[in-house]
């Protein structure tokens, strides 16, 4: 760890202390500004260049509180945000790949996406297939010579003018 100055400290406190005031007023979720500090190299003023073991631990350390304070689903979706903000305003780009690998894991551990894919396609599948083979979803035309149904209409029977062909 770098040994500041005392003037030099100052200045850091402020401008940190005008960070917590930013992110309190954006309601942002606080892990934010933890993960902030995660990606925060040790001189205090620059930014990692990548990701590495203890940097992934810690984020996890802080991402499971707040799946034990039950706001994980703001947590996840404000770091989505901020991985944005990472790679577009600080230029840091496997930074916040990094963000998002861990927060992609985060929505299959904590059950964040819960969605029957194979339940839903095969719903779209059986009604379209009902659609084409004439299934009880949609009525079915007459044979032709058997009866109308109640209150069919033929095309003579329409007004306005004759269609032409």
């Amino acid at each position: 760890m770098t040994e500041f100055s005392p003037e030099e400290q100052k200045q850091i406190d402020d401008k940190w202390a005008e960070l917590e005031k930013g992110f309190h007023d954006a309601k942002v979720h606080s892990i934010c500004l933890k993960v902030l500090t995660i990606i925060l190299a040790d001189d205090g003023v620059t930014w990692r260049q990548q990701w590495n073991r203890q940097m992934a631990d810690a984020f996890w350390i802080h991402l499971d509180a707040t799946y034990e304070d039950k706001s994980h689903k703001k947590a996840c979706e404000d770091l989505i945000y901020f991985a944005s903000y990472v790679h577009h305003q600080l230029d840091r780009m496997e930074l916040a790949a990094g963000i998002l690998v861990i927060l992609d894991e985060a929505v299959i551990k904590y059950k964040l996406v819960n969605l029957d894919v194979n339940g839903k396609f095969e719903a779209a599948l059986d009604e379209r297939n009902n659609a084409v083979t004439g299934g009880k979803s949609r009525p079915v035309p007459a044979l032709t010579g058997a009866d109308r149904p109640a209150g069919a209409v033929r095309p003579d029977q329409l007004g306005g003018n004759k269609r032409r062909i």
